[in-house]
């Protein structure tokens, strides 16, 4: 079981394993500037995380971060490969994997193409529907607070990356 906080891999680390979240919920993040975190994605339960560094045998992508108290269950590299030769799950891997393509995708159109009001509403409808009214996170607006950014940060300051689909933003008007 890992508590809430704990970090379970770190962006950059060599990959031995993968896990899969079976219970409680994990943040995936990208290191920032200043020791801040970029929230890249919420996980609920059943996840299959940090399967990436082992498809390319590469370091992780990002860090892995217990939201609250989770249990996963570790997949080493060799047993990934051995699932990897049923057709179903590789089927499903790769469903997995375009969905995290699509999404980063989607993260890069908002934030190169979207005018500031709508950023901040795609990440607002994201954040409330990975938390689904958890109370985890909190707007904070530059004018709100002195020396605020602007963004949206976790109530421990982490900032928030992700949200809704940009076809939901571009309803907006």
């Amino acid at each position: 079981m890992s508590q809430e906080g704990a970090r379970i891999f770190e962006e950059g680390a060599p990959a031995d394993c993968c896990y899969v979240l079976t219970s409680g919920k994990a943040r995936v993040v990208l290191s920032g500037s200043s020791g801040t975190e970029i929230l890249l994605q919420i996980l609920a339960p059943p996840a299959l995380i940090g399967e990436i560094a082992l498809l390319d045998n590469s370091t992780r992508s990002a860090s892995l971060v217990a939201s609250e108290p989770c249990y996963l269950l570790r997949i080493p590299a060799a047993a990934l490969q051995a699932l990897r030769k049923d057709r179903e799950f590789e089927d499903r891997l790769i469903r997995g994997l375009i969905r995290i393509l699509r999404a980063s995708e989607d993260r890069v159109r908002v934030i190169t193409t979207f005018p500031a009001v709508k950023r901040v509403a795609w990440c607002l409808g994201r954040i409330v529907r990975a938390t689904r009214g958890s109370g985890a996170y909190h707007r904070q607006a530059g004018s709100a607070r002195p020396g605020g950014n602007g963004r949206l940060h976790a109530r421990d300051g982490k900032s928030c990356a992700a949200g809704p689909s940009p076809q939901e933003i571009r309803q907006l008007g």
